[in-house]
């Protein structure tokens, strides 16, 4: 139920849900534990699935052609975590989301997502808030590293 509730509310702050809408996302969601120094996604690997952190923090960063690392953020509880961007394009993942502690997320498939976006106009209506959303904070992260 603590879960659920950390779910309801992370997705609420993109765009609010009525609860018939959240209740056909539910039964899609799987608990995934990633252990301290695991991957939720590794870069050049394919991004599936779209979660939001329960417990713990994931560091989302990627590695330059010199080898350097840089860190683009972290996802702790009620964030949502995944690459939209990677999701979205279908290409090798562009980020690594590394556990830097012990992480809990509720996830679900991209494909399960994309198939709420098309039967429900609630869902459709959050996924167009979820991307202006990254949309503008991929634009000032690009502005501030001009």
């Amino acid at each position: 139920q603590r879960s659920w509730s950390i779910v309801a509310a992370t997705l609420h702050d993109v765009a609010a849900l009525p609860d018939d809408s959240l209740a056909r996302l539910r039964p899609m969601l799987t608990l995934r534990r990633v252990a301290r120094g695991a991957f939720f996604l590794r870069q050049g690997g394919r991004a599936q699935v779209a979660a939001v952190v329960l417990e713990g923090v994931l560091r989302e960063y990627f590695v330059d052609a010199e080898g350097r690392e840089h860190t683009r953020g972290f996802a702790d509880e009620r964030t949502l975590a995944g690459s939209l961007e990677d999701l979205l394009g279908g290409a090798p993942a562009r980020m690594s989301l590394q556990a830097l502690e012990d992480v809990r997320v509720a996830q679900v498939p991209w494909a399960h997502f994309q198939e709420l976006t098309r039967v429900d106009p609630a869902w459709d209506h959050f996924a167009r808030a979820l991307a202006g959303s990254v949309c503008r904070i991929t634009f000032c992260a690009f502005q501030l590293a001009a």
